[in-house]
Order: C-alpha cells, then structure tokens, then sequence
C-alpha cells in the first residue's frame, strides 16, 4: 500500500515536513488558489466538486508504517485542500484522522480558514499539537470577495 502521508519537497517544507491530504478539492472557492492546478483538475471539478480522497483507515494504516520506522514529526491536516471546508461537516473525516493519527502516537498540525468548523475537535487536540489559520485578509468584505466560503477573518482569529 502506498502511504498516504508523504514527505514534502521543496518550498513546501516551509509549512511542515509531512502532510496528508484528505479530500480531492475544497470547496472554500478561493480565487487565488493553486489547488485545482498541482492536483490537475479543472478549476470548477476542485472548487465545486471535492471529494474524500483517504479515509481514516488509509491514515491509520500509514500512520502505523511512519511511526514502525520511529517517526516522531507532526503530521500537516492538509497541504493542497482544506481539513475544515464545508463537506468536512458531513463527513467529519478530520476528527477520524486525527485520532487515527493520535493512535500511533503521532501529532498534527491543522492549517486551515475553517473558522468555528475546526474549532469542533479541539478537544483531541494535545499540547504536542498545532493549530494555525491562515489570514490573509482582515477586512470581512474583501475575505468574502477572495475566499467566499472560507470562514470570516474574525471568525479565524476567534478560533485561534
């Protein structure tokens, strides 16, 4: 089985080292995003259209192969997509994945704009973690023009 966690390359590795992504698109409609281009779908099928890419399994059991070979480096929810976009509400995939990855003994970190949806599973998370959103906007009426379905920028700060 291919490992659904992977090892960042690149610029990436600013953000973290290991990351997974959980669904195929996000549904957030960024107008800046570059999601829809590195994963090769139209714009529309990555804005309109996300889909669960792993299930919680699919981490747990790549979870336990990083953490036979003595991983101990925080798992990034998610690179490409967004761990809290709107489909994440019915799925509540993230909390699965997250306790999957807690099961092995391995951390996250969360990067997201998903405002009060994220702030859903702070009980799981553990001193060891970390939670980050991004802001890139202040002024709600332009977040809404940039990001329309990402949370309002004080909602962001709020969850923080």
């Amino acid at each position: 089985m291919k490992s659904v966690i992977y090892e960042t390359k690149g610029r990436a590795r600013e953000f973290n080292e290991l990351a997974v992504n959980l669904f195929t698109g996000c549904g957030h409609q960024c107008i800046y995003c570059y999601g829809a281009d590195v994963t090769h779908q139209t714009k529309d099928d990555f804005e309109n259209k996300p889909k669960i890419r792993v299930t919680a399994l699919d981490v747990l059991q790549s979870a336990k192969v990083w953490k036979a070979r003595g991983e101990t480096r925080r798992v990034l929810l998610c690179f490409v997509t967004d761990p809290y976009q709107p489909i994440e509400m019915e799925t509540q995939l993230t909390r699965k994945c997250i306790m999957a990855l807690h099961e092995v003994g391995l951390n996250v970190i969360i990067l997201t704009k998903g405002g009060y949806r994220s702030m859903r599973d702070f009980d799981l998370l553990t001193p060891q973690d970390a939670y980050a959103t991004t802001l890139t906007l202040t002024n709600e009426s332009d977040s809404l023009l940039w990001e329309p379905y990402a949370a309002i920028p004080s909602e962001r700060i709020e969850a923080l």
